[in-house]
């Protein structure tokens, strides 16, 4: 989402009206020549490591700066209570990109909504208990089509550290985090088991790198910020390509907020928080045991 201070509440017909029309959203429509897959077991070949400690507290999501991170990128990383090194269990991750508001270079503003704020007030959830969640934090002005490669890379190194299951990746965002959603899934359709765009869009032309990738858009058919024809139009293109894996959530009456809202001073967004019916409470829980039944490598687990 765009984090926007009280006073700005004004704006925000104005951001939606832009958005709608596509006028701030050349960067993230354009994407690049798909990149390499990144091996993510292969062997570190980074010229620049800083270190192998990732910085992975089990039971608590930890803020690793840029200067700390072994990608330069800034992130919350959070380790399951009951995650041990060397244990033999290979953990799902969640990769969680947030939207617009949330860049900069202080990763704890990540936490302001969705599975990283959910795991910071309740590690016993269904997710804080099953899943290790990467939130890396963009710089401003940057997109995620930009830094993909970063968090790609980022992903394989917790694989090669923390006993992550590279078979069950799993990749979600909203706003401008539900656009980046969509466009690492068609940059490096190999890397996710799974994927949830939530409020984002992309470009239709991307639809064949996502033929075979089960996916589960949430959109709000009221949202004032990022019209629900982005999600259409992408849901449209994914489903005529031949992809039988795709679940389409498009809220009539989606929230206008998320609850850390009023604590942290930002306006309401009419229709703008779908992700609320998508990540939290019993809702939540289906989300992620939805994740649970995909792997890359069969047989899926099964969880109940």
């Amino acid at each position: 989402i765009f984090k926007l201070i009280p006073q700005w509440g004004g704006a925000v017909l104005l951001l939606a009206t832009l958005l709608s029309a596509g006028y701030l959203l050349s960067v993230d429509r354009i994407l690049p020549s798909p990149e390499p897959e990144i091996d993510l077991l292969g062997k570190d070949s980074s010229p620049n490591r800083i270190n192998d400690d990732l910085g992975g507290v089990p039971g608590e999501q930890v803020a690793i700066s840029s200067s700390s991170s072994p990608v330069g990128l800034p992130y919350l990383l959070y380790l399951p209570p009951t995650w041990q090194p060397g244990a033999g269990h290979k953990w799902p991750i969640l990769v969680f990109l947030h939207g617009q508001g949330e860049s900069g270079f202080s990763p704890t503003d990540v936490a302001l909504q969705g599975p990283p704020s959910l795991v910071k007030h309740n590690t016993s959830s269904l997710l804080g208990s099953e899943f290790a969640v990467l939130s890396p934090q963009k710089p401003p002005g940057s997109s995620w089509i930009e830094q993909g490669g970063l968090v790609v890379e980022l992903v394989r190194k917790l694989v090669q550290s923390y006993d992550v299951d590279s078979a069950r990746v799993y990749l979600t965002g909203v706003s401008a985090g539900g656009y980046g959603a969509w466009a690492l899934a068609a940059q490096y359709p190999n890397t996710w088991a799974a994927v949830v765009p939530i409020c984002g869009g992309g470009d239709p032309s991307w639809a064949p790198s996502l033929r075979s990738t089960p996916l589960w858009v949430f959109h709000g058919a009221n949202d004032v910020v990022i019209s629900v024809k982005q999600s259409d139009r992408m849901v449209k293109a994914v489903k005529e390509i031949g992809n039988e894996n795709v679940t389409y959530t498009r809220l009539e009456d989606a929230p206008g907020h998320d609850p850390s809202w009023s604590e942290a001073g930002i306006p309401d967004m009419p229709g703008h928080a779908s992700w609320v019916k998508a990540y939290y409470g019993k809702d939540g829980d289906i989300l992620y045991r939805w994740f649970l039944t995909h792997s890359l490598d069969p047989p899926k687990p099964e969880y109940h």
